[in-house]
């Protein structure tokens, strides 16, 4: 049996998963990118960003050709576009990525190939502009010369449990034919069947979508209501702060209802990062605004989270004045960089804007992330980091853990906190103890979490309905 010949355009946090998981499953892989240096790097089976799980996948890659020239696509059968789809500063959707892509595979497109569109979009996006750019360059119109398809990305970085083979998809097609060879392509790439997650089955499959915009708007929802959910507690933990209610108890009380429409619900932190959340949104807000239907929901979610980072700088701010200190001229240190625990990924990340408030407030700021490298950071930002925990948090006068690291929460003690001189620690992660900070009368702030002094007195009483298995229903 002839291997089928899959090309992935974009090597990035999307497009490099999916080529390593083609090529484990039997694919010949062709991985075009257009950063050269990428390529060299991965032509010498190098990854381009830390990841633990992929990175003997590279090394092991035999069937994978990485190249940055795209007249490799016509030995293709299939061709995924996962390039991104960021937003400009002005928050407007920024397709240009997309669109080059697009261009890029229209000079060597031939009958019969299928294009599937993987990059988050808005509905419209693959017909109107993938589809408009390929027949505008070639005359070859999808479902009749071609076949186009929408089949969204749903990589998790970071995180083990769920693998990309493990994750079901949705795709949608420009026509018939077009659909079953998007469903043959990644049954072919997932493991079809089921897959146990800390004790629950969870079915592994993709489900055919009625249009391509359906499947356009699966992914752009998803996230959309994500961020909507998280705006509703980061919404309230300020007014939890101010009346000392722990919020992550309120949170596990409301998951008691297991009949609830929700199984889980988000923590409030420093805010949302990331390459789906704080992006996928506005692509939405916008299309309503051209289209002439609001999204005053979603615009405000959006404001609510990004105001997130103002509102921790703020809780240093009031714990520095606790000791009779101004933020001005205090040394503060930012712990974590990147947008979510134990990867390199600093995209749309929520620590740049609370630097930038504590700056801007007049402190003295330090940073530091064991994951995240210089060359990831910002130039604007280089200057502030530490090389090492300890020298990052060394007579800092406040510490904001904005990103739940492992190593901050293995580390970063009562006792270590003290032995370095800190005399206010924020919490932005739920990594600290408010009741060891309290020890070593360092004072503990926190998104949504209540100090020891108003938190003693109600543990040994949880502690005990814990062991008679009070779950709190009704």
């Amino acid at each position: 049996m002839v291997a089928r010949t899959t090309a992935i355009i974009g090597q990035g946090y999307v497009g490099l998963p999916l080529t390593l998981l083609a090529s484990r499953k039997g694919h010949r892989v062709i991985g075009i990118d257009s950063d050269a240096n990428k390529v060299r790097k991965l032509g010498m089976r190098q990854m381009p960003f830390e990841d633990s799980e992929l990175e003997p996948q590279l090394s092991s890659a035999e069937t994978v050709h990485f190249t940055t020239d795209y007249a490799a696509l016509r030995e293709a059968n299939d061709i995924i576009i996962c390039v991104p789809t960021p937003v400009r500063k002005d928050t407007t959707p920024d397709l240009s990525p997309v669109e080059s892509a697009a261009r890029s595979v229209a000079k060597y497109l031939d009958p019969d190939q299928l294009v599937v569109l993987e990059s988050t979009v808005n509905p419209g996006v693959t017909e109107g502009i993938v589809g408009k750019i390929i027949e505008q360059e070639t005359g070859m119109r999808h479902g009749k010369h071609y076949h186009l398809a929408h089949c969204p990305e749903r990589i998790n970085p970071g995180d083990t449990k769920w693998p990309a083979e493990k994750i079901s998809r949705v795709a949608g097609a420009s026509d018939e034919m077009g659909l079953e060879r998007t469903l043959g392509l990644y049954e072919s790439l997932l493991d079809i069947g089921t897959h146990f997650v800390d004790g629950k089955e969870y079915a592994v499959n993709v489900h055919p979508m009625g249009s391509i915009e359906e499947a356009e708007l699966v992914k752009m929802l998803e996230k959309t209501m994500s961020d909507l959910v998280i705006a509703g507690v980061s919404q309230v933990a300020p007014l939890c702060n101010k009346r000392g209610i722990d919020l992550y108890r309120v949170i596990q009380g409301m998951e008691t209802k297991h009949f609830s429409f929700f199984r889980k619900y988000p923590r409030p932190g420093t805010g949302v990062g990331g390459h789906c959340i704080p992006v996928d949104p506005w692509y939405l807000i916008h299309q309503g605004d051209q289209e002439g239907v609001p999204m005053d929901l979603y615009r405000a979610a959006r404001r609510v989270n990004d105001g997130m980072p103002a509102y921790t700088a703020s809780l240093v701010m009031d714990g520095l004045n606790e000791i009779e200190r101004s933020l001005r001229k205090s040394v503060v240190t930012v712990l974590g960089l990147s947008y979510k625990e134990n990867v390199d990924d600093v995209r749309d990340t929520p620590a740049f804007p609370l630097i930038d408030h504590l700056h801007r407030k007049g402190a003295l700021v330090r940073a530091y992330d064991p994951h995240v490298s210089i060359s990831k950071v910002p130039h604007e930002y280089q200057d502030k980091l530490a090389p090492t925990l300890s020298e990052a948090i060394s007579n800092s006068h406040s510490v904001v853990v904005a990103t739940a690291h492992n190593e901050f929460r293995e580390q970063l003690s009562g006792r270590y906190l003290a032995e370095h001189n800190v005399r206010v620690a924020v919490d932005g992660r739920n990594c600290l103890s408010s009741k060891e900070c309290a020890e070593y009368n360092i004072i503990f702030k926190a998104v949504g979490r209540v100090p020891q002094d108003q938190e003693v007195r109600y543990v040994d009483l949880m502690r005990r309905y814990a062991l008679r298995g009070n779950n709190g229903q009704h």
